[in-house]
């Protein structure tokens, strides 16, 4: 992931730059090559501020990830000397066809009423 919050807010303010100094150019009635170099004078320069505010940005963030995970340390997990708990088999349940009713006690209301 390194380098890719410097790409993208590189680019972003490079073409946001380029975008808006064609529209300034054009809307003031500028020559349209007097434009494009103004626009591709101000994409250059904003590319390159985009470029070091990007590193700051990355630079602060790995400094804040280094730090909270120097606080926050993962702890590892404890193994106990003797199991907690032994398995054994689980008591076999009698099997049930699809016929085979359910016990009063786990018929529905609803199945009560409609009998």
């Amino acid at each position: 992931m390194s380098g890719s919050i410097t790409r993208v807010l590189a680019s972003s303010m490079a073409l946001s730059a380029f975008a808006i100094a064609c529209l300034a150019g054009m809307t003031s009635g500028n020559e349209a090559n007097s434009t494009l170099v103004r626009a591709l004078v101000s994409m250059a320069i904003c590319y390159l501020a985009g470029t070091l505010l990007g590193m700051l940005a990355e630079w602060v963030v790995e400094n804040h990830l280094r730090e909270y995970k120097a606080r926050n340390p993962i702890p590892q997990p404890v193994r106990p000397e003797q199991p907690v708990m032994e398995v054994g088999e689980a008591p076999e349940e009698p099997a049930r066809g699809p016929a085979s009713p359910l016990p009063s006690s786990q018929t529905s209301q609803a199945d009560r009423r409609a009998a």
